[in-house]
């Protein structure tokens, strides 16, 4: 969601690929469109990677909780 994204300060890949597009455009740099496309797919992924991660994250720390209560109960 474009309006969750811009309220935690967040761009999209294709934004950013667009946003280093023009400004290499400006410097008169010419960045082909297979090479737009790797540094979107690159970011995308990093993007889906740290997702990953935090997700794990969340789950781990969610299991400790849960572990420690169950100890506490116990």
């Amino acid at each position: 969601d474009p309006v969750k994204e811009l309220e935690h300060g967040r761009v999209s890949a294709a934004e950013l690929v667009q946003a280093v597009h023009e400004m290499l455009s400006a410097a008169g740099i010419n960045m082909d469109v297979e090479k737009q496309s790797l540094l979107q797919t690159t970011l995308t992924l990093k993007e889906q990677l740290e997702e990953s991660q935090a997700a794990l994250l969340l789950e781990q720390v969610c299991f400790l909780l849960s572990f420690n209560i169950l100890i506490t109960i116990l």
